[in-house]
């Protein structure tokens, strides 16, 4: 037993009654003593959660509402009983937050469903009363196909408002970011979200693909919290990055590695190639129709990288050629605009980065194990794929980057139909059994 002469000499206390913690710093040990000898002691800490650099400061204009029960009389006599309740209820925003959550995410899913959206108790009242918060019943989940963008409809706040409201969203985002950091990123995609249309750096290619593919994913997520996922995917050039997460075939840090290094080599091409500057530029015609423009370009090297629609394709190459086969379309009134894009994709300008690419790739990347059971379409093949492991393979997304991109018009019948049903030129959703489609590039 130590003495009380020694104890006065050190900080040590032997606590005889029950003492005040410190307000900022809590600490306590634990002993366990088992009777077979073995001895354990743990030291816990309380934990201070560290204030994020964005607070969530936006609330949302309405909330949900939700009630459900097994059958209609019952879900009416929910009704009731809600509407009642809230007569004696204060319209405060942690009220309504608190009232919202536990209808939603607390209580169990049953057949029969009543709910709406309120931006106050009152208005809410005043929906019951007016038979909008009518009982159904639940049908079978809906079949979706989610749609993912490329480079090209990044701009410098998109996502802003979900950082602010939605945790997951915003969670997805620093997840993201941490495994663009490890890879060597020297800038921060949540900073980069948060700046003005004057300091953005968003149509940077080292930053735009990265930008475009972490908000999609984050999107994703989201929908998946609230119970939405994808039937089937389909994308368009990089945009294949992101539906091959959500196709289960590529880890959140496997997806922004993909992206990360996609991006940083189309930033410094110029080291790989002497082919001088090249770019991009969406024109509004059919690909045999714009193909005679293309013939009479002469300043330079073009091709047609993208088939968008039957009347909408993407050109790509030298920078001249593009200036040239511009001027060419505005000149016979043709739509013609250059993209947003610092580098000339799915052209001859990419092929000097597919060595350097493929070998970052499989030294860096690996597919997951098993997909999930979502159909995917992708825009490399203009085919439906299957394999995990060719999905994932370096080579798939070397030939993302250098081909030309198949017709995004194709693959929701290429994906959507029984894999025996012919592949035609035409949008056929009427017999492609996805009756909704989700963009994922309207953030």
């Amino acid at each position: 037993m130590m003495s009380h002469q020694v104890l006065t000499r050190t900080p040590l206390q032997i606590p005889r009654t029950t003492e005040p913690w410190n307000s900022s710093l809590r600490r306590a040990s634990v002993n366990n003593f088992g009777y077979g000898g073995a001895n354990s002691h743990v030291i816990l800490e309380n934990y201070t959660p560290t204030d994020r650099a964005f607070p969530i400061t936006t609330p949302l204009p309405s909330k949900v509402y939700v009630l459900s029960a097994k059958d209609e009389h019952a879900a009416e006599a929910m009704v009731a009983n809600l509407r009642d309740h809230l007569c004696n209820a204060q319209d405060s925003l942690s009220y309504q937050n608190d009232l919202a959550y536990t209808l939603g995410e607390r209580r169990s899913a049953f057949p029969w469903v009543a709910a709406t959206s309120a931006s106050s108790i009152p208005e809410l009242v005043r929906l019951i009363d007016a038979g909008k918060m009518k009982p159904r019943r639940r049908n079978d989940p809906p079949r979706l196909g989610f749609i993912f963008t490329g480079q090209g409809a990044q701009w410098c706040a998109m996502g802003r408002e979900l950082i602010h409201t939605y945790p997951v969203f915003r969670e997805t985002l620093y997840e993201a970011d941490v495994y663009l950091r490890e890879f060597g990123s020297t800038w921060s995609l949540i900073e980069e979200l948060h700046q003005s249309q004057q300091t953005t750096r968003v149509n940077e290619a080292a930053l735009g693909q990265p930008v475009c593919v972490a908000v999609q994913i984050a999107l994703v997520r989201l929908l998946e919290s609230w119970g939405v996922k994808p039937t089937a995917v389909s994308s368009h050039s990089s945009g294949e990055i992101a539906s091959a997460y959500a196709a289960g075939v590529f880890s959140l840090r496997s997806a922004m590695g993909v992206v990360y290094a996609r991006g940083n080599l189309a930033a410094d091409v110029a080291t790989y190639s002497n082919l001088g500057p090249g770019g991009m530029m969406a024109v509004g015609l059919g690909v045999a129709n714009v193909q005679k423009y293309v013939e009479r370009v002469t300043a330079g090297r073009v091709i047609v990288a993208c088939q968008n629609s039957p009347s909408s394709v993407t050109i790509s190459g030298d920078l001249s050629g593009i200036d040239e086969l511009e001027v060419l379309l505005k000149a016979d009134q043709v739509f013609a605009r250059k993209l947003q894009v610092p580098a000339a994709y799915h052209s001859h300008h990419m092929e000097p980065l597919a060595k350097p690419y493929a070998e970052w790739l499989n030294a860096n990347i690996k597919p997951e194990p098993r997909m999930s059971n979502v159909i995917y379409s992708s825009p490399t093949t203009g085919q439906r794929m299957s394999n995990v492991e060719e999905i994932g393979a370096a080579d798939h997304w070397v030939r993302s980057l250098t081909s030309r991109c198949s017709s995004l018009i194709r693959l929701p019948t290429c994906a959507f139909l029984p894999q025996e049903s012919p592949v035609t030129l035409t949008w056929s959703l009427s017999s492609a059994h996805i009756p909704l489609f989700l963009d994922l590039s309207r953030t």
